[in-house]
């Protein structure tokens, strides 16, 4: 656990990494959003982004921030459409596809500057590529 801020008021609190970094008194004014976003597509699958915030009162930027996140996860997919930033195909949770995941972390394993790998002659003396 870590000491946070509220998002609303400010005071400290004890964060246990799940939810909205809300205190326990927002939490009763205003409820948990993710848990409503959560309850509320859980019990209407196959409703839109937009229907989900008119039904829970929450933003539609919070819902997409959440499944950008991989907080939520679509139930039917056709109704919350993401796409990958990189290649546009459809994706369930994340802000990039699994293939695009994949090249970008080999990009990131390639050395930046030519190869400086030194080998050695017969005799002993190094030379470099």
């Amino acid at each position: 656990m870590e000491l946070r801020n509220c998002a609303k008021c400010g005071k400290m609190i004890k964060y246990t990494g799940e939810g909205e970094v809300l205190c326990g008194k927002c939490i009763t004014l205003e409820g948990d959003p993710y848990r409503r976003i959560r309850e509320y597509v859980y019990n209407h699958q196959g409703a839109t982004i937009q229907e989900t915030s008119e039904a829970t009162g929450v933003s539609s930027t919070l819902i997409l921030k959440y499944l950008k996140e991989g907080r939520l996860s679509l139930m039917d997919k056709k109704s919350l459409m993401r796409h990958c930033e990189e290649c546009g195909v459809v994706i369930e949770k994340g802000s990039i596809c699994g293939i695009c995941l994949k090249k970008e972390l080999q990009l990131k394993e390639q050395p930046v500057y030519g190869s400086n790998k030194v080998s050695t002659t017969g005799f002993g003396r190094r030379r470099r590529k």
